[in-house]
């Protein structure tokens, strides 16, 4: 046999080995990753059963950002080693998916993304009100743990402040324009009586298996770190953001105008829209969605009959009271005769469906006056919780 075909077919046999070996590391790499994750991030643990961390919040300093970074950068390093070719079809995409993941978490830190810790209708000090949803308590240790995890609310909240701090400093901001009101979510927190905090909730109504003089002694504790530690740490908040944040932050609007703008901008594209395409390649996409979309509008308004302009039409559905649910529980009902009727017609489109079950719940009122119309809150991980289709009743 000449020397060459030995060569190829040495080639032909260490390619199935090669690839054997890609896989397994892929699949270590990637499970290295997620308990890393749920190490970092206790309360993303809980929501997806793992009730390892349930005493912990996640640490947000500079130097935890740092190292969660390395930690990043060498995962994505080693993860060039590997071929997505030599993979199965299945594990290639989720390869492709996986990288993507650390592209966005290593962008975030370079490009300081972490330094703007809220958005318009959400933030991580909204996040801490839903600890008491997003929690069983159903043993002693349930509640020990809770009381854990408020105990770190002050530290937390301090390292949040300095983010928040050495954003104003680099002009890492929200706009000044949105954050009108925004300081409402935190002034819900600043209550008289800790009984009518939402972080007391639990302690309002205990199981029977937890014994009188435990029950006693848990709402003694939870009084304590709610009055000296919870609610001053949002009264601080709500000094910084009136002192410091509104006063510091920036008078433009758009991201592309942030320090290293145009590469945050492309950096939030490959993480919401999941593209490589450039603002301007998806603006065009937009005009032309918006020209498609506009003249199935007219299409219709024509088979109605509707006498008047364009505008005219789009002014009746907003005022017409037809169109409006009169309370909230109309606006509930309606939405969840929706919500079942999509999941009637969805076997007809999706070979895979979820086995979570979901319900149709309002907006807490506490975040509801700047909370998105609509939303899906839950994990589709814990397989002992369902999840819900909030509905905003505000």
């Amino acid at each position: 046999m000449k020397v060459g075909n030995i060569a190829i077919l040495a080639l032909l046999a260490s390619a199935p080995l090669q690839a054997a070996q890609d896989s397994e590391a892929f699949k270590a790499l990637y499970e290295k990753e997620w308990d890393f994750r749920l190490r970092e991030f206790p309360t993303l643990a809980t929501g997806v059963g793992v009730h390892d961390f349930d005493d912990r919040l996640a640490h947000v300093s500079l130097a935890d950002q740092s190292r969660r970074h390395a930690f990043w950068k060498e995962t994505r390093d080693t993860l060039d080693e590997l071929s997505c070719a030599r993979l199965e079809r299945v594990e290639c995409i989720n390869y492709r998916m996986f990288k993507r993941q650390m592209d966005n978490a290593i962008a975030d830190y370079e490009l300081q993304g972490y330094l703007i810790p809220f958005n318009s209708d959400w933030g991580f000090y909204m996040a801490w009100a839903r600890l008491p949803e997003e929690t069983d308590f159903v043993r002693l240790q349930d509640y020990e743990n809770y009381l854990s995890r408020l105990a770190e609310i002050p530290v937390v909240m301090d390292e949040y402040i300095e983010l928040m701090r050495e954003g104003i400093r680099k002009g890492m901001t929200q706009p000044r324009v949105v954050l009108d009101g925004r300081d409402k979510p935190i002034r819900n927190q600043l209550v008289e009586q800790v009984e009518q905090s939402a972080f007391f909730s639990p302690f309002l109504e205990m199981p029977g298996n937890i014994e009188n003089g435990e029950q006693a002694q848990l709402i003694s504790r939870a009084k304590t770190v709610i009055a000296e530690g919870v609610i001053p740490a949002y009264q601080r908040l709500l000094d910084f953001f009136h002192a410091e944040y509104i006063p510091g932050a920036r008078n433009t609007l758009g991201a592309s105008l942030l320090p290293d703008g145009a590469k945050f901008y492309q950096s939030q594209i490959s993480l919401y829209a999941t593209v490589d395409l450039s603002p301007a390649e998806i603006h065009e996409i937009g005009l032309s969605e918006v020209t498609r979309i506009r003249s199935e509008m007219n299409a219709i308004i024509g088979k109605l009959g509707f006498q008047g302009s364009f505008a005219d039409f789009i002014e009746f559905l907003r005022t017409d009271p037809q169109f409006y649910a009169k309370t909230p529980h109309e606006l509930l009902a309606e939405a969840s005769y929706f919500a079942k009727k999509a999941d009637g017609r969805l076997p007809q489109l999706f070979g895979h469906m979820p086995r979570q079950p979901y319900g149709v719940a309002p907006v807490p009122e506490d975040i509801a006056p700047f909370y998105t119309a609509g939303r899906y809150v839950g994990s589709a991980l814990d397989a002992h919780r369902g999840g819900y289709y909030w509905v905003n009743t505000y």
